[in-house]
């Protein structure tokens, strides 16, 4: 999926993004990993990633910079 940061905490690791396709916003926990391919979290940044349903609701995983809709690929 494609969406966009629209809050991100950086002492706790987590925040939200909202797909581009709309719905509802979806938490994202970052790890080692989604933080050194995205540098510095910035609300408004484009990103691409998968969703896993949990428990309590889905949560965005693996995000990497993306494109925001209507941005060449």
């Amino acid at each position: 999926m494609n969406g966009e940061i629209i809050w991100y905490n950086a002492s706790k690791r987590y925040g939200f993004v909202r797909p581009s396709e709309g719905g509802a916003e979806i938490v994202f926990h970052l790890d080692e990993a989604d933080e050194a391919l995205l540098g510095a979290i910035l609300r408004g940044q484009a990103v691409n990633f998968m969703v896993r349903q949990d428990p309590s609701g889905p949560v965005a995983r693996r995000l990497a910079p993306g494109h925001l809709l209507g941005d060449s690929i």
